[in-house]
Parts: structure tokens; sequence; C-alpha cells
């Protein structure tokens, strides 16, 4: 993929899986198959800057605020694999293997975006998930937080 312009928003990730992509359940084509993803729950400046970008997909809003679900397929619809988006620390180191992003972490969601020229989408911009750097880890399975982490 060609460099993208690129943004960051700030917000609490919940439901992160970036350290392998999952099954995606509402698949049609090989491409989409499996994601990474994240659900990041941002404040209104974030959320300001998110609606300003026209992006596909909608900004949501639920008991606990609102959001935006980053998703990015495991490969193009040329079928080449994408690059898998990172997890780094405070200091940019990598810690995709080493670290499970808890529900409430903290985090910069850093993305590139991808102008859509046909289709329904056609004029909004997509975006591209390069990685989520942690500000305020939670750790799955954490038992100080495993209420966060359970499924409702």
């Amino acid at each position: 993929m060609a460099n993208l312009e690129t943004h960051t928003v700030e917000g609490l990730a919940y439901w992160a899986f970036l350290d392998e992509p999952r099954d995606n359940p509402f698949s049609n084509y090989e491409h989409d198959k499996k994601q990474w993803g994240v659900k990041l729950y941002v404040d209104k400046h974030n959320k300001a800057v998110l609606e300003s970008l026209n992006l596909t997909g909608k900004i949501g809003t639920d008991e606990e605020g609102d959001f935006y679900n980053f998703k990015l397929n495991y490969m193009t619809t040329g079928m080449k694999p994408m690059t898998p988006p990172k997890i780094v620390d405070a200091d940019n180191k990598d810690i995709t293997k080493t670290v499970r992003v808890g529900n409430g972490s903290k985090a910069d969601l850093e993305f590139a975006l991808m102008n859509i020229d046909r289709g329904p989408a056609k004029g909004k911009n997509k975006p591209f998930i390069r990685k989520l750097q942690i500000i305020d880890l939670i750790p799955y399975g954490d038992p100080e937080y495993s209420e966060l982490d359970e499924v409702a």
C-alpha cells in the first residue's frame, strides 16, 4: 500500500485483537475472512476528529459512550497480505506478541486513510490500523478488572 495520510486519535480500547487476526463472522469473501480490530471509545474532541475525516462506517454510541470500530482485513482484495498492526508501549517499543490489551486500556490509535473511489462508499475514507500505542495498560485477564473483559 502506498504512503497514505495518517491520523491519531486517543481513547479507551475495548475488544482489541491486534496480536492475530480473528475470524470475521460476517465475511462473504476470502480477503475479509480474518481481521484485526479494536473498538475505540473517544471523547468529544476525538469524536470530532473522526467525524471530520468522512470515514466509512459509523461512529456508534452505547452506554459506555461514543466509539468507532476500527477493522483491518488480513488480505487486500487482490489477495496480498496486509501489514499487521502493531501494539507499542509509551516508548514505541513493539509489544504486539507479549501483551494482551484488556478492555479500558487508554491508548493512541494511529491509522492511515485511503479514499474510496467506487461502490457504495465512494467519496468516503477507509481507515487502516497502523498501531495502537498503550498509554495506560489494563492487562487482559487482570483479576482487578475482570468485569471489563466479560461478555455481557
